[in-house]
């Protein structure tokens, strides 16, 4: 079982608590993976009611990658890095204005499955703005090229 926060507006955060005899490395990888929008993955103590680690995606991969060997990285082999074309039109950029206003037109950003990302020529204010209104702790910067 997996705890997982909600908050208004937010989008849920899994958990992993240190008690859980299922937390694992691959359930922190898998709950990773499935929450994009993580940067890290809080590890809490119920016993000292904090936090005691955060996860993080290539912390968990730095770790596990270097001790496979042989047959375990057979899988890697199939797996497909980088984008295509078509996933890098799928992205939305960042609207500062509508988020503002509160509007009905601005899509969520939360569980969205294209990424936002924020141009070259959008102003710092823009990108604060995005830091301001989501809970993402991260945002691609993309060319204008059409």
């Amino acid at each position: 079982p997996v705890l997982v926060h909600r908050v208004p507006l937010a989008p849920s955060r899994p958990i992993l608590c240190t008690d859980d005899p299922e937390a694992s490395l691959l359930k922190a990888i898998e709950l990773l993976l499935a929450y994009p929008e993580l940067d890290a993955l809080p590890i809490v103590s119920p016993a000292r009611c904090t936090v005691v680690a955060h996860l993080t995606l290539s912390y968990c991969l730095a770790y596990t990658l270097p001790r496979m060997r042989g047959v375990d990285l057979l899988p890697l082999s199939a797996l497909a890095i980088g984008g295509s074309d078509e996933a890098a039109a799928d992205v939305r950029k960042f609207d500062r204005q509508a988020f503002e206003k509160g509007s009905a037109e601005a899509p969520p950003l939360a569980g969205a499955k294209s990424p936002v990302v924020l141009s070259q020529t959008q102003t710092l204010r823009d990108l604060l703005s995005f830091f301001a209104l989501t809970l993402y702790s991260g945002v691609p910067i993309v060319e204008d090229n059409g």
